[in-house]
């Protein structure tokens, strides 16, 4: 026994470990200790009575030198590697375990030891390893085989797998998914880490190592590998709560990317911990529940927000719940020490994992997968192919002891994959092979895929490298489960190289359909294959852009340093292509399906309607980001010679057929106008009154609400882009104007311009009455009307504003007497005058305008442009939207007609339009929906149309014009 330094009683036991006072467990009956050792779940109980001390928990392998916990390891892995080899677990415990050292065995885990051999005993009962091989073919597989010098299961063993494709798909997608499976590994090794891509919430496999162990360097020379490749660390990457393959990651491409951490893997974090801190009672109580399961609840939560709600719901929970505060202190320091951090001695001590990682706000808004489970799922699938399908590596030995292999020249060497299925019982001679089959089938296996129909040419575009064509061919239905196999499938269709007839398909011949058929069907039929061989021709473009001008290593941005452009530049240039893409190719896809179907197609505007309606969002974004693409490219290309250069190079080349980059750029914006027109033509051939004539019609309007948005989405851009220009050149030198924030989500510049003002101030003076009546500029927004002056540099002081309901404009005349004498003489030319009267401006006060345009036209222009609109028809009034009537539902109604609107209890609309007859036009507040409904259904409110009507009619009062 002795003192620690600050007073503490210190224990130590026979090994030598030192322990300090934990807590009373009972008082005068037993005292906890622990272990002083940082991260160590040592624990001892001291009897009070007896003064007898026991040990409760084992230590943790940082009490030891570094070169005993590599003897623990190297324990554990031979004895996971004796199960796998069959020997039995009493065996196993006694030739590993009972034979260690002495002094190690309170750090060996025989319990886990025992359950991984059983568990190794239902894996091995499953496998069938290795099986008889049936057929052989050769592919670019194995990047990188260092087990000549460290033979498995050598810790620094390693076997790394990829094909070009798979590279390929790294390159192109932002988003990697990584983690490990351990119980499909091969003999000597531990696991086998797969990393992937997720396209459409789906996991597609590209890259695979074959690793002994799960320390942070064996991952840092997965990952220098994979940089040795040429692959640019990805925007993101998602794996479970496992530090060393994060740690792996930032050793080789530092803080680049993004981690996120698998959300069920957050979950089961806390899961543990609340069963370890035995609060299940609490976690299924309906009551209490929220105290611990609110702690998952933190993920969905803006980052921002996180600590502040995490120490609300710890300070209610220890007020409500103070029998279990302990347990509760526990979970909760548990929890700030790994995830959300605390403050120590006035300073703030970061979590183990930050907020960034597992908090999983960001990624719902960006609507992406919330955990790997996809990725689980295909761990799953992986681990019952070995017992269908096993696989053996057959890589070049040497024989003679060499050096270490350089990644860089084993990196596109190539080796032989040997298929295998499971082996066959003896008693079934139907299912034996002959060497003769086998080699029939091996050359079976390196043909190249017999194409669907005589005219298609292999040499489409997707995206994928030459070195993929021998690929192994997967069935139809696998085919569409990903993006990956859409162009797989779709790299076999030559419709794109050869804008082809339907009356030319070789098929079509065959068959006779040509003597068959009416002339009327056979224009019909041209007119379904012009959308597929259209449709087929733009991706092909679609992918020349992708794999030809955003994949060259002069426009990856920060991902290359020979890059010319940078992260910003790409994201302008480029936007969301690879969502465009991908639409186009699930729309291609199904379009070639029902042509598999039947060669006489039946109909095909179900299948587009229903990508319009569903698919084509992409579209709207691409087509929305043309002001900033349009701005990059004449900024790089005056400001940037290096970008010049290569986009010249890239032009130049063969496969763009003298076409510019811009001309790849506008494919999308050209194709959704196109639209129409393709439909247009089958509806012109559809039987009038027909129910495919119906559905045409439907497409047709679908086609032309996608280019509305299309357009709308530019406008909205652009006069996004005003707002913020306006902005940007605006100031406020007055105290008494608040400054406003002009960028929202539904305002716009209807009009601006220079306007002369006339001012009394100063009339009588002589010196005064000679001067130029100064220059204001007005800006008219949809609800709003801002008085500034226009400075020399171009930049605006603001004068005054009000919104727009609350500005009342009336034309003037030369004539007329409430003009004061000598205003008139301010203006250069003849006066063309309105006043322009602010009932309630910026410091809610009326102001009143007197001014001059410099035409009559230009006078009219301004007045229409303030003023609300009127019917011609008498009997019916219309509003605008920036000043309408609000009323609020007071009775449900069910809409009879289409053009009528669902009302609810309570809820506001705004009336644009009233009838004499009692009916109202509106659109509902919360969605924008708009439609008719009887008026005694709701009841109008007071809002800012009512204020300013109000204001209006004092204002003609005092006018003395009513």
């Amino acid at each position: 026994m002795s003192l620690s330094q600050k007073g503490g009683v210190l224990l130590y036991d026979e090994d030598g470990h030192e322990y300090r006072k934990d807590k009373t467990i009972r008082k005068g009956v037993a005292t906890a200790y622990r272990c002083t050792k940082t991260n160590c779940r040592g624990r001892m109980h001291k009897d009070e009575a007896t003064g007898v001390l026991s040990v409760t928990n084992e230590h943790a392998m940082t009490c030891l030198p570094l070169k005993e916990k590599e003897e623990i390891r190297g324990i554990h892995c031979g004895a996971k590697n004796d199960r796998i080899a069959g020997v039995p677990t009493k065996e196993i415990i006694k030739r590993r375990v009972l034979g260690a050292r002495p002094h190690l065995l309170p750090y060996l885990n025989t319990k886990g030891i025992q359950q991984m051999a059983r568990r190794q005993v239902k894996i091995d009962g499953d496998r069938d390893w290795p099986a008889p091989v049936t057929g052989t073919f050769r592919v670019l597989f194995l990047r990188y085989d260092n087990c000549s010098n460290y033979p498995a299961p050598h810790a620094n063993a390693i076997k790394f797998f990829a094909t070009d494709w798979g590279i390929d798909m790294l390159l192109q997608h932002p988003i990697w998914s990584i983690d490990g499976t351990f119980y499909a590994a091969p003999f000597g090794f531990s696991q086998i880490l797969v990393i992937g891509v997720e396209i459409d919430h789906l996991f597609v496999p590209c890259a695979y190592a074959f690793l002994s162990s799960k320390l942070t360097q064996t991952y840092s020379d997965v990952f220098g590998l994979v940089k040795q490749l040429g692959l640019p660390p990805p925007t993101k990457i998602k794996t479970d709560m496992e530090l060393a393959i994060v740690n792996g990651f930032m050793a080789v491409y530092g803080n680049t990317s993004t981690i996120h951490f698998c959300c069920f893997h957050f979950f089961k974090a806390i899961f543990r911990k609340i069963k370890e801190k035995k609060l299940q009672d609490i976690y299924c109580d309906s009551n209490m529940f929220v105290y611990v399961k609110g702690l998952l609840a933190l993920a969905f939560i803006r980052p921002v927000d996180v600590l502040r709600y995490f120490r609300v719901l710890r300070d209610e929970a220890f007020k409500q719940i103070p029998s279990l505060i302990n347990e509760l202190q526990g979970l909760y320091s548990y929890f700030e020490k790994s995830f959300v951090g605390f403050v120590q001695n006035s300073r703030f001590i970061r979590p183990t994992h930050s907020i960034e990682t597992w908090n999983s706000y960001d990624t719902i808004c960006r609507g992406e997968q919330l955990g790997n489970s996809s990725q689980e799922s295909y761990n799953s699938l992986l681990k019952a192919l070995t017992s269908r399908c096993s696989a053996r590596y057959k890589a070049p030995v040497s024989t003679q002891p060499t050096e270490i292999p350089d990644p860089s020249q084993v990196i596109g060497s190539s080796v032989e994959l040997i298929e295998t299925h499971p082996s066959h019982s003896a008693s079934s001679p139907d299912h034996s092979e002959s060497p003769a089959d086998i080699e029939t089938e091996s050359e079976q296996l390196t043909q190249p895929e017999t194409l669907r129909r005589e005219s298609s040419s292999s040499s489409w575009d997707s995206g994928l490298r030459a070195d993929c064509s021998h690929s192994t061919t997967h069935s139809s239905s696998a085919l569409t489960s990903s993006t990956s196999f859409r162009r797989d499938r779709l790299e076999n269709v030559g419709y794109g190289n050869q804008r082809s007839l339907w009356c030319e398909l070789p098929e079509v011949k065959n068959a006779g359909l040509l003597e068959t058929l009416d002339k009327e069907t056979k224009q019909l039929q041209e007119a379904y294959f012009e959308v597929i061989t259209s449709e087929a021709s733009y991706l092909r473009s679609l992918n020349i852009l992708i794999t030809h001008f955003m994949a060259d290593k002069a426009m990856l941005g920060s991902k290359s340093s020979d890059s010319v452009i940078s992260n910003d530049d790409r994201k302008h240039l480029f936007s969301n292509i690879f969502a465009v893409r991908d639409s186009s190719e699930r729309l291609l896809v199904d379009l070639e399906t029902r042509l598999d179907e039947s060669l006489v197609l039946d109909c095909i505007c179900d299948i587009l309607m229903q990508h319009f309606d569903t698919n084509f969002d992409a579209y709207i974004k691409y087509c929305s980001n043309q002001v900033y693409q349009d701005r990059t490219i004449r900024r790089l290309k005056t400001e940037s010679s290096a970008f010049l250069a290569a986009v010249s190079r890239l032009e130049a080349d063969k496969q763009c057929h003298g076409l510019d980059m811009r001309s790849f750029l506008m494919l999308p914006m050209q194709r959704i106008t196109r639209y129409p027109l393709l439909i247009s033509a089958i509806l012109e051939r559809q039987p009038i009154g027909s129910e495919s004539h119906r559905v045409a019609a439907r497409t047709l309007a679908l086609a032309n609400q996608v280019v509305s948005n299309c357009n709308e989405g530019v406008r909205r851009m652009e006069r996004t882009e005003q707002l913020l220009d306006v902005d940007r050149r605006l100031f406020y030198e007055d105290n008494d104007l608040k400054r406003i924030p002009l960028v929202t989500a539904n305002r716009h510049l209807v009009k601006q311009g220079c306007l002369y003002e006339l001012s009394e101030k100063g009339t009588s003076s002589l010196l005064h009455s000679l001067q130029k009546a100064p220059h204001i500029y007005l800006f008219l927004f949809s609800d709003l009307l801002l008085i500034a002056k226009q400075k020399m540099n171009g930049t605006y002081v603001c004068q005054d504003y009000a919104k727009r309901c609350f500005v009342d404009t009336s034309p003037l005349e030369p004539e007329n007497p409430k003009i004061p004498c000598g205003l008139l003489h301010q203006l250069p030319t003849r006066p063309h005058l309105f006043s322009c009267v602010l009932m309630q401006n910026a410091r809610g006060k009326q102001s009143e305008w007197l001014l001059s345009a410099d035409s009559e036209s230009d006078r009219e222009h301004w007045l229409s442009a303030m003023r609300p609109p009127v019917s011609a028809n008498p009997e019916e009034k219309v509003y605008a939207e920036w000043d309408c009537p609000q009323a609020m539902t007071m009775h449900a109604y069910s809409k009879a007609q289409d053009d009528e609107l669902d009302l609810s209890v309570g809820e506001h609309v705004n009336i644009l339009r009233k009838m004499s007859d009692g009916w109202f036009y509106g659109e509902r507040v919360r969605d924008g929906v708009g439609g008719w409904f009887p008026s005694n259904y709701v009841q109008q409110l007071i809002n800012d149309h009512t204020r300013a009507k109000e204001y209006r009619r004092r204002l003609r009062f005092i006018k003395g014009e009513i």
